[in-house]
């Protein structure tokens, strides 16, 4: 049996954002300055590239930021993913000695839908297989 390889995942500087790799270097080295993890640079690294791709600029003013924002929450991307871009420009700004400032998303804490009593008897009813009853019992008690 052949063995099966992981995909590997480029997460370098695209080149995309090409004319902004000068700036990107100098906030990769910004971020790594101040203490964060690999993964977390290179995360708002690419990050900040689509932004000022979007931007089209390396000085972006703070209202292309915020429409850059809204358009993140306009396409319903998760809460967590707007954050997290939030937190990277708002990074690249300190960087170049601006201050901005967003509004943080809290979390949905909405209650994930569980079976009642009605719904797992359904399922104990409708199991005609003794081996899968044992496990599906065993399932809905864990």
């Amino acid at each position: 049996m052949a063995s099966k390889r992981l995909k590997s995942v480029d997460w370098s500087i695209k080149a995309e954002v090409e004319d902004f790799k000068p700036t990107l270097t100098r906030f990769d080295n910004h971020l790594k300055s101040i203490g964060l993890r690999e993964s977390t640079v290179i995360d708002y690294v690419s990050r900040v590239g689509r932004f000022l791709k979007y931007a089209q600029t390396d000085q972006p003013s703070i209202d292309i930021a915020n429409a850059y924002r809204d358009q993140l929450i306009a396409r319903n991307l998760a809460r967590s993913t707007v954050n997290n871009c939030s937190f990277a420009i708002k990074q690249y700004y300190k960087m170049i000695g601006t201050k901005i400032d967003f509004p943080f998303l809290g979390r949905n804490n909405n209650l994930p839908y569980y079976f009642d009593e009605e719904d797992v008897s359904k399922i104990f009813c409708s199991c005609r297989n003794i081996k899968h009853l044992a496990m599906l019992k065993t399932l809905f008690y864990g």
